[in-house]
């Protein structure tokens, strides 16, 4: 994480991933329209106890005996599963990318460094692929390709963005569907950083020119014939005046790798549907962290904890 992080991703205390959950759902409630019996859970205790999931590595069995004594009543694995299969990938990315606003980013202002790169995480089901040009097939671990959009501003590192599709997805499809979707501007001067896979994407260099984005992504000439269009021709010597910017696409591989040993290259779910939420609460949890480690949460622990204080010292 970040140099001077000292909370671990595995150790984020439960009571303040609570109330950054509480705290979601009432400034941001679900616009999903509820049928049938009114909910018995509310939506930001199912987050807290999926968050806690990932977290700690449990099972939904472990989860009630882990936290019954904090959380109290709580829903039994059944109903638990039920109610986060329910939830869409979508109130996910809100709930990403609230976070990240209140970590100071999407709000038009400052210099923003933002960086791509895809990677993938497996699951606990396996596929078949077709080796030797589909003579024979190998079984493989089945595992969702996921892009992480990372975001650095004042020396905060903060993940604004992710897309997950099933096994092979593209990387560049993946990007530009995210950044099509953006309707907030980042900040005032955003520098973009992308490996060579993203500098062959025409579609990506100009929706980035068109926010105005400073780009510095790898363009590579191809065997028989030089870069021809306009867009992949201004990147590269963009790149070239400024290689020290694009030098700082590893700091997105050390949050991807990072998480990956924090809670594992793969996930404990055995459907792919569960699967990519579950990636999805690992960067959602990577945004609590920063917030923490920033102080975000750190007048209203020393409050609670201060209170707890002086009542047991009356006591």
């Amino acid at each position: 994480m970040e140099g001077r992080a000292r909370m671990r991703l595995t150790t984020i205390p439960i009571h303040q991933i609570l109330s950054l959950a509480q705290q979601f759902c009432k400034e941001r409630p679900s616009r999903k329209k509820k049928f049938g019996r009114p909910l018995i859970y509310p939506e930001y205790l199912i987050l807290t106890l999926f968050a806690i999931k990932q977290v700690y590595r449990l099972s939904y069995r472990q989860i009630p005996s882990f936290v019954r004594d904090e959380l109290g009543n709580i829903p039994c694995l059944s109903t638990l599963h039920y109610r986060v299969k329910k939830i869409e990938q979508e109130r996910f990315e809100e709930f990403l990318r609230w976070l990240s606003k209140k970590g100071g980013f999407m709000k038009g202002k400052g210099e923003v460094l933002v960086i791509s790169d895809g990677t993938g995480f497996s699951y606990g089901s396996y596929c078949l692929i077709g080796w030797y040009r589909g003579r024979l097939m190998k079984k493989v671990k089945a595992h969702c390709k996921v892009v992480f959009v990372l975001g650095e501003r004042e020396g905060k590192r903060m993940i604004l963005g992710v897309r997950v599709e099933s096994s092979y997805g593209d990387e560049r499809k993946m990007f530009l569907s995210w950044l099509r979707g953006q309707r907030e501007k980042i900040g005032e001067r955003v520098k973009y950083v992308g490996d060579g896979l993203y500098g062959k994407s025409i579609e990506i260099l100009r929706e980035a020119k068109r926010r105005g984005w400073e780009i510095y992504v790898k363009v590579r000439e191809g065997i028989w014939q030089g870069v021809r269009a306009e867009e992949r021709k201004e990147a590269m010597r963009e790149r070239e005046e400024g290689r020290e910017i694009y030098r700082q696409r590893y700091k997105i591989e050390q949050v991807i790798g990072l998480l990956k040993r924090s809670y594992g290259e793969g996930c404990r779910e055995r459907r792919e549907e569960m699967a990519k939420k579950a990636i999805m609460m690992r960067a959602v949890l990577w945004n609590m962290a920063v917030l923490m480690v920033s102080g975000f949460l750190l007048f209203r622990w020393l409050v609670l904890e201060g209170g707890l204080l002086i009542a047991s010292f009356h006591a």
